[in-house]
């Protein structure tokens, strides 16, 4: 029988995760992401949501003709009944509840685009993947309409050489509401009437690594091609991955054998806990792997492109190489200004003072330059050695150690939002605190996002 570790992930789970690592840097694996990531983000998943079609079916004026449907009917049913219900409100529905503009992003969103995956697709409606590409790297993305003959045949031609990586939504996008796959008659014109989207979706399980993240595994459709793939196709190896939440380890040995020989899925179990921190770490383990065999293959951060020269994509070291689950310290605060308070609340002491510049770059883009330096006044010792700063938690790394040169140590950043700075001088003698929200001389759209 397997047995949860000290990171709540199993051995067998843990080779899986080091095997994983080795092909996401040999490179052609595609995520396919379903709605457990974009619940982290705050929107719904297929119970919420359906529950969310109900009460604005019965809202509406003419709600009295309205069925009742069973809470025991299949999800599918229940869409079909309620889209109906909505009538011309369906469009509009889908669009306020999707239409989510992250403030800040979730980690296991971040880890999952920082991850070197030549392409990721999506049974999601909402854009939380594209959004964290944009706030986070400054590479470009495509987003082909995965229903369009011409653009998918050029995807599949073009797979290993594409210049960029893409963002496919096969079921549709909130702002396509007719776009969007939900209801069973969705579900019937996708996959029933026309095959053309299974096609594909075969094409690329039966050629192509696939890691399913945020599934259940519980989407017929999904499952039966993975079936007829393994069934067809397999030679006894298991090419792809999913990340699944467990309650015992003695469960997760039986689903794993089970996933393996129907589906040719190789399962990464982690305990489950109400929050989905265990995802949280066994994503950042992924990411820490991947940046110790092969840096280079992970996207490259906005948020830190004029660092000193660093690597900008370095994770806080773990506390010994046998704990690969060790989170990065940026995942270790998780409030939204978690400095606030926590260094003095004083931007100058013992002869030092922190201060900071702030440039726009572009729309709700900016560049900081902080500065920690010698105050001018007698008896004052020479500022020298290190100066920590203690930036914001979607910083990677959020603490960044800057030698002092001319009695000043500097250190630019971009952001898109104000946040509190800490800094830690004189080998941890001298403590400084600044508030970029609560200087009235940088620009008010920075202050207040």
């Amino acid at each position: 029988m397997g047995k949860w570790d000290g990171w709540n992930v199993d051995a067998k789970s843990k080779e899986s995760l080091e095997r994983l690592a080795d092909h996401l840097c040999e490179g052609g694996v595609i995520a396919l992401v379903g709605a457990g990531l974009s619940q982290r983000a705050g929107l719904p998943g297929w119970e919420t949501l359906l529950n969310d079609m109900e009460a604005a079916a019965r809202a509406l004026p003419d709600a009295s003709k309205q069925r009742i449907v069973s809470t025991k009917a299949d999800f599918l049913w229940r869409a079909e009944v309620y889209k109906e219900g909505l009538g011309v409100e369906y469009r509009r529905f889908l669009r306020r509840r999707f239409r989510k503009v992250m403030a800040e992003i979730d980690p296991c969103i971040t880890h999952v685009v920082r991850l070197p995956f030549s392409h990721i697709l999506t049974t999601n409606y909402d854009t939380c993947l594209e959004q964290a590409h944009q706030r986070y790297s400054a590479v470009e993305y495509d987003d082909p309409d995965w229903m369009d003959k011409a653009e998918m045949r050029e995807f599949l031609f073009t797979f290993y050489h594409a210049p960029r990586r893409s963002y496919i939504h096969l079921h549709g996008r909130y702002d396509q509401p007719d776009s969007v796959v939900l209801s069973h008659s969705d579900y019937v014109k996708r996959y029933v009437i026309s095959d053309e989207a299974a096609q594909r979706l075969l094409i690329l399980f039966a050629t192509h690594r696939i890691v399913f993240i945020g599934f259940s595994l519980s989407d017929p459709a999904l499952m039966q091609i993975l079936e007829r793939v393994n069934s067809r196709l397999a030679v006894g190896d298991v090419k792809h991955y999913v990340f699944l939440a467990e309650e015992s380890a003695e469960n997760a040995d039986f689903e794993r054998r089970r996933l393996q020989k129907m589906y040719g899925i190789e399962p990464i179990f982690f305990r489950l806990d109400q929050t989905f921190s265990q995802f949280e770490r066994v994503l950042a383990s992924l990411v820490e792997q991947v940046r110790q065999k092969n840096p280079e293959k992970l996207l490259t951060a906005r948020a830190s492109k004029e660092r000193t020269g660093k690597d900008a994509l370095k994770v806080a070291p773990t506390s010994s190489e046998d704990d690969v689950c060790e989170l990065p310290q940026v995942l270790r605060h998780q409030s939204e200004d978690p400095n606030k308070g926590a260094f003095g609340g004083k931007a100058e002491a013992n002869g030092r003072r922190l201060s900071a510049t702030v440039e726009t770059v572009e729309t709700n883009w900016y560049k900081i330059t902080l500065t920690v330096e010698q105050i001018r006044k007698p008896r004052v010792r020479r500022l020298s050695g290190i100066v920590e700063f203690h930036l914001h938690p979607s910083f990677d790394p959020v603490v960044e150690k800057v030698e002092v040169k001319d009695g000043k140590a500097v250190l630019p950043v971009h952001a898109y939002g104000a946040f509190t700075v800490g800094a830690v001088a004189d080998g941890g003698k001298t403590r400084l605190e600044l508030d970029l929200a609560a200087d009235t001389r940088f620009p008010q759209r920075f202050r207040e996002q």
